[in-house]
């Protein structure tokens, strides 16, 4: 899938419901019919996470094998607590353009960090509909996240999943472990 699409995709599903509160709370437009027209598109645009998702689970699973899991779901709470940001601004902003115009410099500084940065797993769209984030430690050293929506992971074995972006997974549509890797040790 193109990384473009994916980026994309994600960053505006990501930050769909936040321009739609920043429209509804600061009514940065001239026209408030253009703010409620606007919130309204940016809630539309959240449905492009699910186009994402559906394209990805469309590619090639890959396996990977887990040597460590860890839950990350608290990572989100970081980006939902810098996105209120905007938000304190646009209720105080009035029509002062000066807060204006640091309402959306943020928004745009805040945004080229997340593309540059692959945040992509870190969606609160995808969080609400029950996504969850996993880091996880490979055996061959690398460490990737991956959205899915089991309640645990395999601290060892191997879980299929679709790449989104480099280092970004979202698991297979079981969103289980495929195998374990037990070895003959552990065995009995």
């Amino acid at each position: 899938m193109r990384a473009s699409m994916v980026g994309g995709g994600l960053l505006l599903s990501a930050f769909g419901p936040l321009a739609a509160i920043v429209l509804l709370a600061g009514s940065p437009l001239p026209v408030a019919s253009w703010n409620v027209a606007g919130a309204v598109l940016m809630l539309a645009v959240t449905g492009l996470a699910g186009l994402v998702v559906r394209a990805a689970r469309g590619s090639q699973a890959v396996p990977l094998r887990c040597a460590e899991v860890r839950q990350r779901d608290s990572d989100l709470l970081s980006l939902l607590g810098a996105q209120m940001v905007p938000v304190v601004l646009a209720v105080f902003a009035g029509s002062d353009p000066a807060r204006q115009l640091a309402m959306v410099l943020y928004l745009l500084i805040f945004a080229v960090v997340y593309v540059r940065g692959r945040l992509y797993y870190l969606n609160p769209v995808l969080a609400l509909v029950g996504f969850r984030i996993w880091e996880l430690e490979l055996e061959n050293g690398a460490a990737v996240r991956m959205l899915s929506r089991a309640e645990f992971l395999p601290q060892h074995g191997v879980v299929r999943a679709h790449r989104l972006a480099p280092g970004v997974f979202i698991a297979a549509r079981r969103d289980r472990p495929v195998r374990s890797t037990v070895t003959q040790e552990d065995r009995p």
